[in-house]
């Protein structure tokens, strides 16, 4: 694959990466306010101070989530994370037991209810906390605290290897359970799909 090639790959990935992000970005937001609206994403604080000094806007509020990104081993969690946050992206495997990383974004145009006071045009700069977990799983209470504290899910399956398929059906199921509820904000990721011609996941059995 040429270097092209390979810049023009990361570049959708990044993208669709982008959009399951977003979900959860326009999730939170509609849960908490009124509208959805762009995304903007920022990595510098900065960005949120001038916005606050700024009169043609809002007020700045801060909200902070914590997605989880589970999946069987070998099925790309980390890749995910990282080209997503730092755009970068490595072909090397490095097992990962648990690792935290944090995204930052600005959100704007949200019509919120401020405290005794009309609904008025807002910021609202939403922290991610996102927990890249260990396909292993050789730790069930560390899973289990891992789900509970968890305000959403991303479940990564290979397209290569049903197997990965079913571990994230598995779990979805323990989601469910630990939450004791099935109203829980999941999206489920196949990963690899570049790899067209080793596809053993196919689009009629996608029905989690």
């Amino acid at each position: 694959m040429s270097q092209k090639e390979e810049e023009e790959k990361e570049e959708d990935n990044g993208d669709n990466i982008l959009d399951v992000v977003e979900f959860f970005v326009l999730y939170f937001e509609t849960k908490y306010y009124h509208n959805n609206n762009r995304v903007l994403r920022s990595q510098k604080s900065e960005d949120v101070e001038s916005l606050e000094k700024d009169d043609s806007v809002g007020p700045v509020n801060n909200v902070r989530h914590k997605i989880v990104v589970m999946g069987a081993a070998k099925v790309g969690k980390s890749s995910i994370i990282t080209q997503f946050l730092y755009g970068t992206f490595s072909a090397k495997y490095k097992r990962t037991i648990e690792e935290m990383h944090h995204g930052d974004f600005n959100v704007s145009g949200v019509s919120i209810h401020l405290p005794k006071t009309a609904r008025s045009t807002s910021i609202v700069h939403l922290t991610l906390d996102i927990l890249d977990t260990s396909g292993a799983y050789e730790f069930p209470a560390m899973r289990a605290l891992s789900i509970s504290s968890a305000d959403a899910f991303i479940l990564v399956y290979d397209v290569t290897d049903t197997s990965t398929f079913e571990e994230a059906r598995t779990l979805r199921d323990q989601i469910h359970e630990t939450k004791c509820s099935t109203n829980v904000p999941i999206v489920v990721v196949g990963n690899k799909i570049d790899l067209t011609g080793n596809r053993e996941v196919s689009d009629n059995i996608l029905k989690i």
